[in-house]
């Protein structure tokens, strides 16, 4: 079969092709390993005007981008009635969608499992796909699917750069996060070395690992002697408590991890107690001034209005923040996005109104400007953008978004 798989175009963020569609090279590599002739196509508008004829349009959904994925499936199916597509992502993995047209497949799971076995049974319209158990098997990835190397693209420190993931799953509780799968799995240490010189021998030099959970792989001191041997500079995501354990931030300076991104999400004992992250101030500032001491660029991000939030949480945020090293901050607004606690369980936080377009349900726009969708009785709109200007005042974060778009939109 021919097939296409299809990442659409958003127009609400400044660069929505910094990273590679991972997942889409995943099923592209499983589906050319099948015999199908696979294209992935990162949209550049979600007209369907100059998509050629594929036998199978695969389209990948987050949130932000549910309603325009939904209009493009229904516009492949009437430009091409012979077409099936099949639809997938986060944010189906957290809905159920009644889909009326034969000729649309909905995955609701880790695609991988059975992307197979749909193409051979287009009557099934609905795949409840269970967890991937051996995420390695997936390896190598056929990375010649897409440019690796184009302009657009991340770049670290200067650097070509291509994002990778070691593991599937998280262990963790964070009440702000949709997590369907607990168990986490993880390719091999070997695995990550074989990648790693692949990417090498096509012109890469940095690495940016997104792993939520990176520094709690198994077996990590493995995947570090991996980092070490390498060429390149590396960029990684940890929590503040796990960097806080012993030498380990040494040891990742030692490793070529050149820079990391930490959540510390607040610095409210009470808000992180609500969003049960399993962090406390007291152990952020350990694990962050670990990580300058050990010479490490740290880059913060912070959650501004989940429910519980106040003015005085707001403010032992901002000393918190004014007490521990790091390079840079990051605001986000607080959104309950579909299968996390707050979207499933509203009234136990408090919200008393949750809007269902799906076109708020991002971060940032390009702007660097924030979309709130909830309330709670505390929590009015007025009040949640009143707090989020008040933090981004004391921060100037949007600041680099107005002046400097072109560097933010490459640069990690």
């Amino acid at each position: 079969m021919k097939i296409a798989l299809l990442k659409p175009y958003d127009d609400g963020v400044i660069n929505d092709k910094i990273d590679l569609p991972f997942s889409l090279l995943v099923l592209g590599t499983i589906l050319e390993r099948a015999g199908h002739e696979v294209n992935i196509i990162e949209l550049d508008s979600n007209s369907v005007e100059g998509l050629e004829f594929h036998d199978v349009f695969g389209i990948t959904a987050v949130t932000s981008t549910f309603n325009a994925s939904m209009q493009l499936a229904r516009d492949i199916r009437h430009k091409y009635s012979a077409a099936r597509v099949l639809l997938g992502g986060k944010h189906f993995w957290a809905t159920s969608q009644d889909i009326a047209d034969p000729g649309i497949t909905v995955f609701t799971g880790e695609a991988d499992t059975d992307i197979l076995l749909a193409l051979e049974n287009p009557q099934q319209q609905v795949w409840d796909s269970k967890p991937v158990t051996d995420v390695g098997a997936v390896h190598p990835l056929a990375f010649h699917l897409i440019d690796l190397v184009a302009p657009y693209r991340r770049k670290f420190n200067g650097k070509t750069c291509v994002g990778m993931g070691l593991s599937r799953g998280c262990p963790n509780r964070c009440n702000f996060c949709h997590n369907r799968y607990r168990s986490m799995r993880c390719i091999s240490p070997s695995i990550f070395g074989s990648e790693i010189l692949r990417l090498e021998a096509q012109g890469i030099e940095s690495l940016y690992l997104f792993d939520d959970n990176f520094l709690s792989l198994p077996h990590l001191d493995q995947y570090l002697s991996v980092c070490r041997e390498s060429n390149f500079s590396i960029m990684c995501l940890g929590r503040a408590d796990v960097l806080a354990k012993g030498t380990l931030a040494k040891t990742l300076a030692n490793s070529n991890i050149e820079a990391m991104h930490v959540g510390i999400e607040s610095g409210s004992v009470r808000v992180l107690k609500n969003m049960e992250k399993g962090l406390s101030p007291s152990i952020t500032k350990t694990g962050l001034r670990k990580a300058a001491d050990a010479g490490l660029s740290v880059q913060v991000s912070i959650i501004v209005g989940f429910p519980g939030e106040t003015w005085e949480t707001l403010a032992e945020t901002v000393s918190l923040l004014k007490s521990i090293p790091f390079s840079t901050v990051s605001l986000f607004p607080f959104i309950p996005f579909p299968g996390c606690a707050v979207w499933k369980q509203p009234e136990k936080f408090g919200v008393t109104y949750i809007d269902q377009d799906f076109d708020k349900y991002r971060l940032l726009d390009s702007d660097g400007n924030p979309s709130f969708v909830y309330e709670t009785a505390e929590l009015d709109q007025q009040t949640l953008y009143s707090m989020w200007h008040y933090m981004s005042d004391v921060f100037g974060d949007r600041i680099k978004y107005r002046e400097n778009r072109e560097l933010v939109s490459n640069e990690v």
